[in-house]
């Protein structure tokens, strides 16, 4: 299935470009076959755990010394029990191939809470709850998800659910995405006169043309506002901006680099 990108510009020097998107990045045949390599649902008799999916994510990061390779996992609970429960993130703990534990990261967060972690919550019998859990991976390697729920009220031990979990299944978008990026500054600023790379993973779900129209427009605006003591016709201003637009499809050097990549959004920076 497609990933569809909506784009917003912020800036024009250094700009950041939002992406909401719908839709899982594997196809069809990946994602069976990672569901029949791997068992992906289990009960202990009072919740039902279901590994629903998983990409790499690239999180926010305060500066390029934090950054590093990360599988988000999205898991759903639902109580099979009679009662309510408590689910918790600080209940799952994941091990790599060597049976070192893995650490959780937290603090991961959308401010449009696309993307939701998994943390502490109750769940009513018969209903459902779904979250993500991040962790850093070598890519390639495998490993293993265990759940053990914590149950104060009772002496018996729950018996952990356990997922096996192989990094080579998941494919790696992250730096693909900048596809997107440069689709966007081609069609809007460039009039699409640039040869640009397309990844039919993605897909611009932001009407181009709008945005290229709207461009020219401010465009116009300013040009015309600036340059006011010479009264230009409509003509002689789409004519400069035809030409402006030919020749920094020509010569402009974009550099992009992704500071942020999650299920529904990513953020890119780019440097002319």
């Amino acid at each position: 299935m497609k990933k569809i990108f909506k784009w917003t510009l912020f800036a024009v020097a250094t700009l950041s470009l939002v992406a909401c998107g719908t839709g899982a990045q594997k196809t069809n045949s990946q994602q069976a076959k990672t569901e029949k390599a791997a068992k992906t649902s289990a009960s202990d008799g009072q919740v039902e755990v279901s590994l629903k999916g998983g990409q790499y994510i690239k999180p926010p990061v305060l500066n390029d010394s934090e950054d590093g390779t990360y599988l988000a996992l999205q898991l759903e609970f639902k109580n099979v029990a009679k009662e309510s429960i408590n689910v918790s993130d600080s209940d799952i703990t994941i091990y790599d191939a060597d049976n070192n534990k893995v650490k959780l990261q937290s603090g991961i967060y959308d401010h449009s809470e696309a993307f939701q972690l998994l943390k502490s919550d109750q769940l009513a019998q018969d209903k459902k709850l779904t979250g993500y859990i991040v962790f850093p991976v070598e890519k390639g390697k495998k490993y293993e998800v265990q759940y053990e729920r914590k149950n104060y009220s009772s002496d018996k031990k729950s018996k952990p659910l356990k997922f096996a979990v192989d990094s080579s299944q998941y494919e790696d978008k992250v730096e693909a995405s900048t596809i997107l990026a440069d689709e966007y500054i081609n069609q809007v600023y460039f009039s699409g006169q640039r040869k640009v790379k397309k990844d039919d993973a993605f897909v611009l779900g932001t009407d181009l043309k709008k945005e290229a129209s709207d461009f020219r427009a401010k465009f116009a605006a300013d040009f015309t506002r600036k340059l006011h003591d010479y009264q230009f016709s409509e003509e002689e201003v789409n004519q400069f901006i035809d030409a402006y637009e030919k020749e920094n499809a020509k010569r402009a050097k974009l550099t992009y680099k992704v500071k942020q990549y999650l299920p529904d959004k990513v953020v890119i920076s780019l440097k002319s």
